[in-house]
């Protein structure tokens, strides 16, 4: 676990109800297809999924509620990630991992006395359009947060 602060990061963004793999690339397709004179998504490392705080917090995993690709500076963008302190962990490996990682990030979370400040967020660092070897996925999962009072 490490703690990051990230500035305000400007992204293109589909908000789009989702369920797992198949669907998620899909709709990840999607947001390349509607914006393909600016984005060269596959392989970039700046494609995420954003997940209801809900959803998470009754432990349903695998429910997305937009993807998103951050821009580089000066290219147009329709929304952003707020600045902030992000709860930081990276996955090594298959997405069946992701669920029992959010429980360890939730938990770390209340062990340094941080509250969500945001709905936690999946980027995908080393995906399927990078490798079909499952055990080299990479995926970030950033809580944004803040201290409890």
């Amino acid at each position: 676990f490490y703690i990051r602060f990230f500035p305000e990061r400007k992204i293109l963004k589909l908000s789009e109800n989702v369920y797992r793999d198949e669907e998620l690339d899909f709709v990840i397709k999607k947001l390349q297809k509607k914006n393909e004179g600016q984005l060269h998504l596959i392989g970039n490392g700046d494609i995420g999924a954003t997940i209801p705080l809900d959803y998470i917090r009754r432990r349903q995993y695998g429910h997305f509620n937009s993807v998103f690709c951050i821009t580089e500076e000066g290219e147009e963008f329709d929304d952003v990630l707020p600045a902030g302190r992000y709860l930081c962990f990276t996955v090594r490996g298959s997405y069946d991992k992701i669920p029992s990682c959010w429980k360890s990030v939730f938990a770390e979370a209340k062990r340094r006395r941080f509250v969500p400040a945001g709905n936690p967020m999946e980027i995908y660092l080393i995906d399927n359009h990078d490798t079909s070897d499952e055990s080299e996925y990479i995926t970030q999962l950033q809580l944004q947060v803040k201290e409890a009072f």
